[in-house]
Parts: structure tokens; sequence; C-alpha cells
């Protein structure tokens, strides 16, 4: 806010004026002091925004005055300025001001419209002076309601502001409008417990004459709940901090009033005069405007102490003078309380005529008051309806303008984001491309280099299992011719005649030493083959490759692909050399080998 203001001026200056405003707006003279200010602002001040608060915080002060007229034509002064210039704070609180006078005329619905746009205003208004403000708003609209009758509703909008709102102003105005509230529905120890609260806050702050009138407050609620002697203790306490100042003059009219009251309440005749003698002499005195609800407790009291003396047609005089030239413009909850206090009047005069007149003037105004009540209801909720759908309406419209101005902004960042990748990607490839060059040149000499060793280590590998192999098919072949002869010797011993047992057993003891032997060669000739197979990872190939071979057929095979005849595996294996032919038929068969293809060559060409 204040974008023209702080081209003017700078915005330090337009917060000091506004700070001193608000500071002095209430003292001693300033309405003159505005007054003085707008004549002169108009001739010397630069910044016309200076004028404009000048307009707001007179209207405030002639508001206080009544001076409704005036306070709503200053006020609509400042606004046209402040809405020209988008200045948010000050429009809504200038809507406030506008709102609480059409308010005050019975207008609920013109009220209601300006006090939802003064809360909008601070909801969606940056940099409050006070944060809280938009409470302030929220609890002008529920006194609206309270004044409508609608209850529940200013309960919810004040029990929301009394969780929310955290400045000392706002909770000492909401604990306020909690009394109002209470009083309106008879709950008078409700409204002395939010009276208390309020008046702590005051004293916090060093409001001592607004905590006084809180106290005066509590006084008069104890009065109602008919608790008279607590009431005027309280009262005198009140009386006793205030001066002749003019500042204490409503507070002493009002304690003097209700210590009457309550002293002819407990029939203490005596001293009841004595208090309103003392009214008597402040009224006569007329130091300061009294309001109507003085009023009202002053005639009412006078009626009282006459109706007491049984001066009943003195008492009805000064009621009806009351209700024909005081209550012309006044509320009708008035009109038909005085009325009904006519018609006790009359009861106890038998002025039969009088009591029927009084009560059709009772019947007359309730059947006003319930035309009115449904009248401002209606006109309420029309304004409620009418304003909630312009509120809709514009949140729409605030909506739509905010994406139309989100997709513009996406669409630029797209397209710088676009440009930017089209140019990071060419940096990047440039880069790139030299880091690939510099890298693939590194790989070419490393693999170059990988390779010749690969070549040299496969050689060795080579040479040293082609040694390796051989050694071990020697090995075989050693042990094959071995076995060969000790299966000869085996066999000629079998020739011997056997009949003597010592022969015997001496033959069979040979033959198994022989069998031994061949066993064991066997199966190292087996064991190092496979430990052979295992390292040049036949065997796996193998197994994966046909899993369905079983592990004699795999002996067999790494046997064929060392090159040994079926003869030489027979022996190593323990089986006939027909029964290796049929190993080998087992093996092509499986592992799909044409005829034309040798099987160990094959084999070989698997490790």
């Amino acid at each position: 806010m204040f974008i023209t203001c702080v081209a003017q001026e700078g915005s330090s200056k337009i917060l000091s004026i506004r700070a001193a405003a608000e500071k002095n707006f209430l003292k001693k003279d300033s309405l003159i002091f505005y007054k003085s200010r707008l004549r002169e602002s108009s001739l010397r001040e630069k910044s016309k925004y200076v004028g404009a608060l000048i307009y707001k915080y007179s209207s405030q002060i002639s508001f206080l005055n009544r001076d409704f007229a005036t306070a709503s034509l200053e006020a609509n002064k400042g606004l046209s300025y402040f809405k020209t210039h988008n200045l948010a704070e000050d429009e809504a609180d200038t809507y406030r001001i506008l709102g609480n006078i059409e308010l005050l005329n019975d207008k609920s619905d013109i009220a209601y419209g300006y006090f939802r746009k003064s809360q909008m205003l601070y909801a969606n208004c940056e940099n409050l002076t006070n944060p809280d403000k938009v409470y302030l708003a929220l609890n002008d609209l529920a006194y609206l309601y309270i004044l409508n009758g609608n209850f529940s509703r200013a309960m919810e909008l004040l029990s929301k502001t009394q969780k929310e709102a955290k400045s000392d102003e706002v909770l000492a105005n909401t604990f306020s409008l909690f009394s109002v509230l209470s009083n309106r529905i008879d709950n008078f120890q409700e409204s002395i417990k939010y009276f208390k609260l309020s008046k702590a806050i005051y004293l916090k702050e060093g409001r001592n004459t607004a905590a006084l009138i809180c106290d005066m407050n509590i006084a008069i609620n104890h009065y109602h709940l008919k608790d008279y002697k607590k009431a005027i203790k309280e009262l005198k306490a009140v009386l006793s901090k205030t001066t002749n100042s003019k500042e204490y003059y409503p507070l002493q009219l009002r304690g003097n009033l209700f210590l009457s009251n309550s002293y002819l309440e407990q029939s203490q005749y005596k001293q009841a005069i004595y208090y309103f003698d003392k009214v008597e002499q402040l009224v006569h005195s007329k130091q300061h405007e009294y309001d109507f609800l003085f009023e009202s407790v002053y005639f009412e009291t006078k009626a009282l102490f006459l109706a007491k003396e049984k001066k009943y047609v003195e008492a009805e005089e000064i009621l009806l003078e009351f209700v024909k030239n005081k209550l012309s413009v006044e509320s009708i909850d008035s009109k038909i309380y005085f009325y009904k206090e006519l018609e006790k009047l009359a009861k106890f005069q038998n002025k039969v005529s009088a009591v029927s007149a009084y009560r059709d003037s009772v019947h007359v105004y309730e059947e006003k008051k319930r035309l009115e009540n449904q009248k401002n209801t209606t006109d309420l909720l029309i304004a409620e309806f009418k304003f909630n759908t312009v509120e809709k309406e514009l949140q729409l419209k605030n909506k739509e303008n905010e994406l139309l101005k989100l997709k513009e902004k996406n669409q630029q960042l797209l397209l710088m984001t676009i440009l930017g990748g089209i140019v990071l990607s060419l940096l990047f490839f440039v880069i790139l491309y030299s880091r690939q060059r510099k890298i693939n040149a590194i790989r070419e000499e490393m693999f170059a280099k990988d390779k010749q060793f690969l070549e040299t280590i496969n050689k060795q590998k080579a040479v040293e299992l082609e040694f390796k192999n051989k050694e071990i098919l020697d090995f075989a072949l050693h042990i094959s011719e071995k076995n060969e002869i000790l299966n000869e010797i085996k066999t000629k011993l079998k020739e011997l005649p056997q009949k003597e047992s010592l022969l015997k057993t001496r033959v069979n003891d040979i033959m198994m030493f022989i069998n031994n032997t061949i066993d064991q060669n066997s199966d190292k000739v087996a064991l190092y083959a496979e430990i052979d197979d295992v390292k040049d990872s036949f065997l796996q190939k193998i197994a994966v490759l046909f899993p369905d071979l079983t592990e004699k057929e795999i002996r067999v095979a790494s046997l064929v692909r060392m090159q040994m005849s079926s003869k030489q595996i027979g022996q190593q294996l323990n089986i006939t050399p027909a029964s290796v032919d049929n190993y080998r038929s087992v093996l092509r068969k499986k592992m799909q080998i044409p005829k034309e293809q040798n099987l160990q060559e094959f084999l070989s060409d698997l490790g």
C-alpha cells in the first residue's frame, strides 16, 4: 500500500503522519485541531494524503459527537482519495465509520455492506498498522447482529475473534461486545465476567478512565441482579475515584442515578433522595450532553419516586412527557417499556380507558417491532446474499486474473527455461564431446594394453593347460597300462589251482590289493581331471548348457574331451568299453551333435 504516497513524500513520512493522527485524534480540542489542519493542508501541504487522513479522523470525532451527517460527509471525502490511490487500510477504516453511522440510523443492510467491505480489505491488505484490524471489522458485524437479534451469529463471530485475535485493543473491544450481548439476553453474571476481562486490559494499558467505566458497568449489572448492597458499595467506590473534571461527568451522572435507584429499591428514601438531588444538580449544570440511556433511567427514577409517594398522576405526566418529547426518534423497545409502565400507573389510578389505551399502544408497537424486525432480517439476508454473490464473483474474477498472470508467468518461465536449456545443452555437448574424445583416447590406449596383456596371459594359460592336459593324459595312460598288467595278473591268479586254503587266502589278499590299487589310481585320475575341468570352467559350462546330463555322463564327456579312448575311459571309471560307447551315443543324442561331427572336437570347442 501507499504506492502513490511513497512517490510523493516517502513512506516514513506517511507512517509518521498516521501514527501522530491516531495518537492525538481523541485528545482535548482535537476536532478544532484537525479542522485547522484540514484548512492548512489545502493551502500548504504538497500531499493530498494528509488532507484525506484528516477527513478520516475528523469524521471519527464527528461520529463520537453524534453529528452523523458531518461524519458521513467527511468520511466520504476521505474515502474518494483512498479508493483512487488504492490505500486499502485507510479505505477499510473509513468503511467502518460509515457502517457504524448507518447502523445507528437503523440501516442494517447498508451497514452490513460497509462492514463486509472493510473486512475484505483488511484481510487482503499487507503491512497493517494493527494486524488484528480484520477482527475489529468482525466485531462490527457482531454488533450489527446483536442489534438485529441474531445472537447466535454474533456469538460465533465474537468467539472467533476472542480465539484468534492477539492485540489487547481488539480483545477489549470483543469483551465489551460480549457484555452487550449478555445484557441483551439478561445474562448479567456473564456480562460482569466480560467487563472484568476488559478492565484487566485497560489497567494493563494504563487507561484508568476506561477501567472505571468497566467498574461502573459491573456495579450496574449487580443492580440488575438485585444485589443492591454490592451495587451500592461498587458505585461509591467508582465515584470516590472521580473528580469534577468534564471527562468524569457521565460517570458521576450514572453512578449517582443508580445509587439513588438502589437505595429506593431498598426503601431507604432519605439516601435515595440525597443521590437523586446530586443527579439533578449535575443535569442542571449541563456540563455534558447526556445520552438516551441516562435520560430513560432518569425520568423512570423521577416517576418511581412519585409512584412510591402514590403521586400516580404526576408520575404518569412525567413518563408521558418523556414518551412524547424524547421517544419520537428512539427505539421501539423503549416505547414498549414505557407504555407498559404507564399502563401500571393507570391501573393504580383505576383508569380503565387509559389502561386500555396504553395496552393498545403496547400492542401497536409490539406489532411494529415484529414487522420491523422481520423487515430488518429480510433486508439483512438480502444484503448478505447480494454481498456474498458479489464477493464470490470478485473472488472468481481475482482467481481468473491470478490464473492468467500465472499462465503468462509460466509461459515466460517456460520460454526462458527452453532457451536456457538449449544454451546449456550446447555448452554441455561441447564439454562432453571434448571430454569424450579424451576418454576415448585413454580407453583405446588402455584397451590396447589390456588386450596385449590378456593375449600374453592367455598364451601362458594355453601353454600351461596344454602341458597339464598332456601330463594328465600321460599319467592316465601310465595308470591304464599298469591296470592292464594288474588285470592280467588277476586273470592268471584266478587260473591257479586253489585247493589249499592257505594258497587261496594268499591269492585273495593279492587280488584285493590289486583291486584297491586299480581303484586308487582311477580316483586320482578322476580327481585330477575334475580339478582341471573346474579350473577350465568346462564342468560349469556343460552343466548350464545341458542340464539333463547325469554326473556319470559329465565324467565321460570330460574324459572324452581329454582325448582318451573308450578302453582307457572304461578303466578309469571301472566300466566296460561297450558301456563307454553307449555313453558316447547318449551324449551325442542329448547334445544333438550331428553324425559327421567328432564328439571330442565338439567338447573341446565348448571349453
